[in-house]
């Protein structure tokens, strides 16, 4: 017969292989009622953040809409195609052919100027406004750059008259405004090379090179400065 002690040891042994075989969940800890209350209520949470988002969106929103700065175009007085049709056609009769070229003539000086060039090109002339409104482009382009060079404001870089160079300022007029530039910034060594680098910004920068050096030329001659180096085009300013 088995002893108590015996007996006692087997049953110790049988409920150590209960909790052996005792599920994983009952394991777990169950929060307190406290704990409970102190967790975040997801649905405030989800609340919370679709208010952000839907804030975020807003922004977005109204970041897309900002409207781009509209381009300035110059146009001359007359107008657009559609407010002077007439205009951008050239005339058949010979005397207002001339009148209208002659007035043509003066509005491309003025629209030169406003954009700092000095070189029209034919590929150019017909997709800029306003004179991409035109009627027959080409025809055009030769009549006024015609007008432009009979006023001795004008010559054709070319034979095939595609490219036109529009004196909007005479070379004296450069030179003496370069001159009063280098007395007021006190460079008194010019060269053709750090003109059109490093003065970039300056209006006189924009020159065709071959220009620029008829420029310094000119203030030689005038007396305003005294060569340095003639083949670099370098001058020295004189106070």
């Amino acid at each position: 017969m088995a002893t108590k002690e015996q007996k006692r040891k087997k049953e110790d042994k049988s409920e150590n292989k209960g909790a052996e075989h005792q599920s994983p969940v009952a394991s777990i800890t169950r929060p307190s009622t406290q704990e409970m209350e102190e967790q975040p209520d997801l649905t405030e949470l989800e609340t919370e953040l679709s208010i952000q988002t839907d804030t975020d969106k807003t922004q977005i929103t109204t970041e897309a809409v900002i409207p781009l700065p509209v381009e300035q175009v110059l146009y001359p007085t007359w107008g657009s195609r559609e407010e002077a049709g007439y205009m951008y056609d050239i005339p058949a009769i010979a005397e207002q052919r001339e009148l209208w070229a002659n007035e043509w003539a003066d509005f491309i000086l003025e629209w030169m100027s406003s954009e700092s060039l000095h070189i029209l090109n034919l590929s150019d002339f017909i997709r800029k406004t306003p004179f991409k409104e035109f009627y027959d482009k080409t025809t055009t382009f030769w009549i006024l750059g015609d007008t432009l060079v009979n006023k001795r404001i004008a010559e054709w870089l070319d034979k095939e008259h595609t490219s036109l160079r529009v004196y909007w300022r005479t070379l004296e007029e450069w030179a003496d405004i370069l001159y009063k530039w280098a007395l007021s910034v006190g460079s008194i060594l010019l060269d053709l090379q750090s003109l059109i680098i490093q003065e970039s910004k300056q209006e006189f920068a924009t020159l065709p090179p071959n220009d620029l050096r008829k420029v310094l030329t000119i203030m030689v001659s005038k007396g305003l400065a005294e060569w340095v180096d003639t083949k670099r085009y370098a001058i020295r300013i004189k106070i």
